[in-house]
């Protein structure tokens, strides 16, 4: 497999674009990354348990950049337009500045005289939470024995799984950060309303002098000018087809972002509410720190069933940038 990398083919068929990418159908590049794995083990001209043996931490090191890169990959590809994602060494960190959003105080100044107090633009910091991700997976020792351990849906399962996990830890950030409002000038609790959504987008953008972006789950933005339907252009009713949810609010953007289930199958976002934030920054910065590992994590004699389990493990650190000055809507049914 010279003339493509492991990493490549991998990610390809992740994302399900293996045929406009490589010019190869799903089974060629399933045989592909299977060839790769066997010829990492030794085992390219037939299974070979005492090879494998030997080479098995070649082969998990090349499944956890694999791993590594098929996470990292989705990440920047699904939610680029809201999340900021990093690599760094392990140990290492990166340092986000929060912007200060506020405009200089500008007062009168009277002839001949020069009392004005000084201002300075402070800017903060996003707090920046680590912890590790891992997930734990077995199979039975003859498969292993036998050569007929499928790989490439290893991989993906893995891959899907810890990208489920780490956007359920993402979102519930953001609610968790982006609570609503007390005022009234920047919030809004009621029947959905088009006016009311402008009314505390503009007071956003007035405090501010930055145009604000409408964030929300697809259940939350699909009321965004639901009521004037009638009176859409084309390209408003192709996006709705499409997405769920207009792509523009009265010249403001509108990013969906992503709902997931709760260990006890509960939504993480809820359905009922728009974040008005001021655009110029992704809200979510998530950096990958170290490298993926996977490794064996049981001798095969210190377990009576006589099963083999295998960990993938990924470090990440996670900070959500709250503006100073943000809206809230809460839709009531």
């Amino acid at each position: 497999m010279a003339e493509l990398s492991v990493k490549d083919v991998a990610v390809a068929l992740y994302n399900g674009n293996i045929q406009t990418k490589f010019g190869r159908s799903e089974e060629e590049g399933n045989e592909l990354l299977r060839k790769a794995i066997l010829k990492t083990a030794g085992c390219e001209n037939g299974w070979d348990k005492y090879v494998f043996e030997h080479n098995k931490h070649l082969v998990f090191k090349l499944l956890s950049e694999v791993l590594e890169e098929v996470v990292g990959e989705q990440l920047m590809q699904q939610y680029e337009a809201w999340v900021d994602y990093r690599s760094v060494a392990l140990g290492d960190t990166i340092e986000f500045k929060v912007p200060n959003k506020d405009l200089f105080e500008v007062g009168m100044v009277a002839d001949g005289t020069d009392n004005l107090r000084r201002q300075r633009i402070l800017h903060g910091k996003v707090a920046m939470q680590s912890f590790q991700l891992g997930v734990k997976i077995y199979e039975e020792y003859v498969m292993f024995v036998m050569g007929k351990i499928d790989f490439v849906d290893m991989i993906n399962r893995v891959a899907k799984s810890v990208n489920n996990a780490l956007m359920r830890i993402v979102v519930k950030g953001i609610e968790q950060a982006y609570v609503p409002v007390g005022t009234e000038k920047y919030g809004y609790a009621g029947t959905y309303s088009d006016d009311e959504v402008l009314r505390v987008a503009n007071n956003v953008e007035a405090k501010t002098g930055l145009k604000p972006v409408i964030y929300g789950t697809k259940g939350a933005l699909a009321n965004l000018r639901k009521s004037s339907q009638a009176l859409w252009a084309d390209a408003d009713k192709n996006e709705f087809r499409e997405m769920g949810h207009v792509g523009m609010f009265n010249g403001y953007q509108v990013v969906e972002i992503p709902n997931f289930m709760d260990v006890n199958d509960n939504l993480v976002l809820k359905q009922d509410e728009l974040f008005i934030i001021p655009e110029g920054t992704k809200i979510i910065k998530l950096v990958n720190e170290g490298n993926a590992e996977v490794f064996e994590s049981t001798d095969q004699h210190a377990r009576l069933d006589n099963q083999i389990e295998y960990q993938f493990i990924q470090r990440f650190q996670l900070g959500v940038l709250k503006s100073n000055v943000y809206g809230v809507v809460i839709i009531s049914q």
